[in-house]
């Protein structure tokens, strides 16, 4: 099975303009991006793929990552993600913060996060982040990363069987026993 790698998202919208430096997050820029909030705030969504998937190639799986933490607060802050594909909704996850800066992930090889997709929609998949649970005034830091991508997506996927096309005048099956060579049968 093979897989994109962590791969950045090229475009960020902050749906009711509470969040600051969103560009950090996409492509070659790095940095945090932040908001301070004492409650639950709107979506901060990520879109803009470009996976380089090969046509007719089953997705198996869908993983994401990303570095976050809080400065103040009283504990109970939380991330809540969502994976989702032209504007339909799969599975939330919710993420409680550290103080620190962590890595955290969801999906896998074989998970496709309640999404159906396919080859040619892949690339339309959105990854979005909201403030959850938050009861006092906190700073969320979600960092743009470019050495431990973040916060990007990884694709599992199988490629297709090739199929044998015949060149020229003439087929040849290199590993096998028959040779066909304008229109010369030989058996080797």
């Amino acid at each position: 099975m093979a897989d994109t790698g962590f791969v950045r998202f090229t475009s960020v919208t902050d749906t009711n303009g509470i969040w600051d430096d969103e560009s950090n997050l996409t492509a070659g820029n790095t940095g945090n991006c932040t908001t301070t909030t004492n409650s639950n705030t709107y979506e901060l969504v990520l879109s803009g793929l470009s996976l380089g998937i090969p046509a007719g190639s089953t997705i198996n799986g869908i993983e994401y990552q990303f570095r976050a933490d809080h400065d103040g607060g009283i504990g109970f802050e939380k991330y809540k993600t969502l994976v989702r594909h032209n504007l339909n909704n799969s599975n939330s996850t919710q993420f409680t913060l550290a103080g620190a800066s962590s890595l955290f992930s969801d999906g896998g090889s074989t998970d496709l996060l309640g999404l159906t997709v396919t080859d040619s929609n892949i690339n339309n998949l959105e990854l979005v982040f909201s403030v959850s649970q938050n009861p006092v005034n906190a700073t969320f830091n979600l960092a743009g990363n470019t050495s431990d991508p973040s916060p990007a997506i990884k694709v599992y996927y199988t490629e297709p069987t090739p199929t044998p096309t015949p060149t020229g005048t003439g087929l040849s099956i290199t590993s096998g026993k028959l040779s066909i060579i304008s229109g010369k049968l030989s058996i080797l």
